[in-house]
């Protein structure tokens, strides 16, 4: 398997116009950090010159984008150029600013758009912090070592290879929140954590 580490900030898309088709290639793991428009401009281009792959591992977090990544979004922009692909796994964020999106947005919005193509084994989650929005999607079991953004409310499970952990929340994190993470995170070795709020005092009655 190819794994690649990316940072789209230093990729100029030049490169990937260079790059020729890759029909060898079986097993791809990518990690990377985009801003704006790179996800589509620089990871979708490279990805749809992979249209043998099988294995496909894919760990984005995309800064100040327009639109989630959902779904629809990956069937439509990545899955149907890969027909021989068996195995994907995932974990996509997405920050975007609050009127970009539609207000009511739930998590059952974002999960419907993998139920309609036919993915089961996935998890979203949004994050609202003041006027941005995160959306986190993922293939279960959560199969990467970092998480990063969640706030008081994401999915009870447990999250077997983060060993670190951001969370960040416009609220103060309560002692059942912390207790939460103890629980779900059992190998977690780093938090950083932010919020505009103090933490609130803990009770000791």
């Amino acid at each position: 398997m190819l794994i690649v580490k990316l940072n789209c900030t230093e990729y100029r898309s030049s490169v990937v116009s260079n790059i020729n088709n890759l029909p060898n290639m079986k097993c791809f793991s990518l990690e990377c950090r985009c801003s704006t428009n790179q996800y589509d401009t620089h990871v979708l281009p490279l990805l749809r010159r992979m249209s043998n792959l099988e294995e496909l591992s894919l760990n984005i977090i995309n800064d100040k984008r327009t639109s989630f990544v959902d779904g629809t979004q990956i069937n439509e922009n990545i899955l149907v150029h890969m027909p021989r692909l068996n195995k994907f796994t995932f974990y996509i964020s997405t920050e975007t600013k609050l009127n970009h999106i539609v207000h009511h947005l739930s998590n059952h919005d974002i999960q419907r758009t993998f139920t309609n193509i036919g993915y089961q084994q996935i998890c979203c989650f949004l994050n609202r912090i003041s006027n941005n929005v995160i959306c986190h999607v993922f293939s279960l079991p959560f199969a990467f070592d970092y998480l990063e953004y969640i706030g008081n409310r994401f999915p009870s499970m447990i999250f077997n290879h983060v060993i670190e952990l951001a969370v960040h929340d416009i609220l103060s994190f309560k002692h059942e929140f912390f207790m939460q993470i103890t629980r779900c995170f059992p190998l977690l070795k780093r938090m950083r954590v932010l919020n505009s709020r103090p933490q609130l005092q803990l009770s000791h009655e």
